[in-house]
């Protein structure tokens, strides 16, 4: 309620309530005008994000909106209309009513925070103002006049004229003052308007984790893949690096790096010890090629490179062909022939764009090939999923001829001969010859050079390097026949068979060993055939040894014969594994 206490209006109902604000207010308080909508939790102010600098646009538009509707509390006031009256003082009989007797007689004026806003201190844009709050007539009792008062001026006529154009003018006035206020609360509101800019969506939940590489720690063997090949040899990392250097461990009979072949995009080397007495260790690269063809090129050019194990003098011993293991896989036992053998199992495979070498040497004999396929299985099925490539689904170990090397196809390769002194010597061949001569034992009843009956016949000279203590010239003649059909090739064997058992019969100068029988498989091809030793005596008890042997596969027959020496020779097992191999590598000829 409002007194009127001499020169001082007070308001009793506001007693109590907070003054508020001016209209450029620099409160950091964020008092939400009275007709705006409130915001939300979810829709925090632009000068309290960090990791939403740029809300989308559809969480603005409808804001500002809004905000331009209410955050104007009541509006730029239009001035109530102003009667223009004379100078002279009211009539005498004009008695003012005071407020407490008839209630309010015009509308408070408006506060002063309810004039024109320009919203949070932040710059977003103010509320729209509110309808112009329409002025209140005085209350027909608050004005009384006598009976004798003078008529209202409306009902003088020349009082009425000059009130209507006064009137009109007074609405001339209020309408240019309203285009005005219309026009500085647009441009408020579109000076403080944010440009909108499109932005991307805001990141929403845990930013994920930085992906992991095609080629990791996690790529390679772990100590618990190495129990699969021997489980009680106590397997630890003792080597872990990404690129591998000149002085790095590098797998038996593997070049790293060759002339003309891509380069790997990553690389890595591990190796795993053991407290094994036998010195069980192993040792896995990966390489990472920029595409599938780019490893199945160094796949199998290292496959060629195991077939023939030229970096260093080492027997093959046996040959693999894992299955479901990758989208290829192969590899050889190969024994380095020291004083005392090492014996690696080597195995590569290639996933997709990965291509792995496993090497798990032990001394005096090779671990299990079935226990190292289970272990490089584990290796693929982490690695198939990153590379495109095949994983590994049942894989079975299956032993077969080594891998081509870069030899003759159809001979054999050095690595296919053992050494004979341990530490000492490596195996040669000679070019492949079509017209040769062959010193034979005497005893096999044919000459391989002019025998009748190939289709095609071709020989290689093997010689024994780098080791003093053999005999100069030493080495043995490898011959292959190719008959018109594999009977005729058992023809030929039988008739080997026949002439050499029968030889110390008919030569009283010769002395023939027992048959040694030569057998194997080569897919669904068996090889069959004989090994024999002769002795000849050349006169003055001087005796010469001669190893042969003959066997076939398929339309294939192979002889092999070696002049020997008492003190230095190869074992009977030696000799028919030799024999054996030499019919394998016949079925990798053209």
């Amino acid at each position: 309620m409002i007194e009127q206490k001499g020169e001082r209006v007070v308001d009793q109902d506001a007693g109590g309530h907070r003054p508020r604000r001016a209209l450029f207010s620099t409160d950091d308080d964020d008092q939400t005008p009275q007709d705006a909508t409130p915001r939300t939790s979810e829709s925090p102010s632009r000068a309290r994000r960090s990791a939403e600098p740029w809300p989308d646009e559809t969480e603005d538009a409808a804001p500002a909106a809004q905000s331009f509707a209410g955050s104007l509390s009541t509006g730029p006031r239009t001035p109530d209309p102003v009667a223009i009256q004379d100078a002279a003082p009211p009539a005498r009989d004009v008695r003012i009513t005071t407020a407490e007797q008839h209630g309010p007689a015009f509308t408070a004026p408006a506060a002063q925070g309810e004039g024109l806003s320009i919203g949070a201190p932040w710059g977003r844009p103010g509320p729209a103002p509110a309808e112009p709050r329409p002025a209140v007539a005085p209350h027909a009792s608050q004005v009384e006049r006598s009976a004798s008062s003078p008529p209202p001026m409306w009902q003088e006529p020349h009082r009425h004229e000059l009130d209507r154009r006064t009137r009109t003018g007074l609405l001339a006035s209020a309408a240019a003052l309203l285009v005005v206020v219309c026009l500085s609360v647009g441009f408020a509101v579109w000076a403080n308007q944010r440009p909108q800019v499109t932005a991307p969506p805001p990141t929403t939940g845990t930013p994920s984790a930085t992906p992991r590489p095609v080629l990791s720690e996690a790529s390679m063997m772990t100590d618990a893949d190495a129990r699969l090949i021997q489980a009680d040899a106590g397997w630890k990392v003792s080597l872990d690096t990404e690129g591998v250097t000149e002085e790095s461990p590098q797998a038996t009979c593997v070049v790293r790096s060759e002339a003309g072949l891509p380069t790997p995009e990553q690389t890595r080397l591990r190796t795993l010890t053991t407290a094994s007495d036998k010195g069980t260790a192993a040792l896995h690269q990966a390489d990472l090629f920029p595409t599938a063809e780019d490893a199945q090129r160094v796949y199998e050019a290292r496959l060629g490179q195991l077939g023939g194990c030229a970096k260093q003098p080492a027997w093959l011993a046996s040959g693999w062909s894992p299955v479901e293991l990758g989208n290829q896989a192969g590899g050889v036992v190969a024994v380095v022939q020291e004083e005392v053998g090492v014996h690696h199992a080597l195995l590569l495979v290639r996933t997709g764009r990965m291509v792995n070498v496993f090497d798990v040497a032990q001394q005096d004999s090779a671990v299990r090939y079935d226990g190292l396929v289970a272990a490089a299985a584990e290796v693929v099925n982490s690695q198939c999923g990153r590379t495109a490539g095949r994983c590994a689904t049942d894989a079975e170990s299956r032993q077969s001829i080594p891998p081509l090397g870069t030899e003759q196809a159809g001979f054999l390769a050095g690595a296919d001969v053992p050494r004979i002194t341990p530490g000492l010597g490596e195996w040669g061949g000679t070019p492949v010859e079509s017209e040769f001569k062959v010193a034979t034992s005497r005893c096999e009843g044919m000459d391989p050079s002019t025998v009748s009956g190939p289709t095609d016949r071709a020989k290689v000279t093997y010689l024994l390097s780098n080791d003093p203590e053999a005999p100069q010239p030493f080495g043995f003649d490898e011959v292959v026949l190719t008959m018109e059909d594999a009977g005729a090739a058992g023809e030929l064997r039988e008739r080997f068979d026949r002439s050499v058992q029968e030889c110390a019969d008919n030569q009283r100068t010769a002395e023939v060993s027992d048959r040694t029988a030569v057998e194997g498989t080569v897919g669904r091809s068996k090889i069959a055939g004989s090994a024999y030793t002769v002795t000849q005596s050349a006169g003055d008890d001087e005796k010469v040894r001669f190893r042969i042997a003959l066997v076939t596969i398929d339309t294939k027959v192979v002889y092999l014969v070696l002049p020997a020496d008492e003190d230095f020779d190869f074992d009977d097992g030696e000799w028919t594994a030799l024999a054996r191999r030499a019919a394998e590598r016949a079925t990798q000829g053209t």
